[in-house]
This record gives C-alpha cells, sequence and structure tokens, in this order.
C-alpha cells in the first residue's frame, strides 16, 4: 500500500519511486535541503549510475536545481525547489498516513 500511495504521489509530478529517492536525501538534510552530487551519492539512496539522469529529471520539471559552488565549480549542489519540499512533504503525510 505505502508503495502505491507513494508512487502515484510522486507521479503527479512526473517523476518515478526511484528519482524521489533524490528530493528524500535532500528533505532528510534539513533546512539547507542541499547536498553535493557526491553527498547525495555517498547517502546510498539513489544509486550513483542514475544520480545524473534523475537530477535531470527533477530539475527539468523543477524539484530541484542545481548550484554551482562560488569558489570551486567543479562542486555542484543540488537543492530542492519550493516545489520539491512540498512533493517531499506530501510524500513524507503520505508515509505517516500509511503507519497510523
Amino acid at each position: 500500500m505505502y508503495v502505491g500511495l507513494v508512487g502515484r504521489t510522486v507521479r503527479e509530478y512526473g517523476i518515478s519511486l526511484p528519482a524521489y529517492e533524490l528530493p528524500a536525501t535532500l528533505r532528510d538534510v534539513g533546512e539547507t535541503y542541499h547536498r553535493t552530487m557526491g553527498e547525495v551519492a555517498a547517502a546510498g539512496k539513489v544509486r550513483a549510475g542514475g544520480l545524473t539522469q534523475h537530477a535531470d529529471r527533477l530539475e527539468a520539471v523543477g524539484l530541484i536545481r542545481r548550484e554551482r559552488d562560488a569558489d570551486d565549480r567543479r562542486i555542484v549542489r543540488l537543492c530542492l525547489t519550493p516545489e520539491g519540499i512540498a512533493l517531499s512533504e506530501r510524500v513524507f503525510a503520505a508515509r505517516s498516513a500509511q503507519e497510523c
């Protein structure tokens, strides 16, 4: 049931459940809602091989944005947008409702 409800929720945004793990990882960080590509890969929720593809899709639908570090342009941070935060909150609420 959990996968079905969460899967339907993320599909409304045009993404898959595996792609959702990237915004979930960013949400877990807390209020800054950003991590470098390397930090996301190291968190282990998103397969490193699919990270760039997921980031591309999520950026295309407005759920994340990429930011280059001002001091080291090789560093790219993935940041949740307000829409990405809203999706994360909806999925969190759906998960919480299923646990009750």
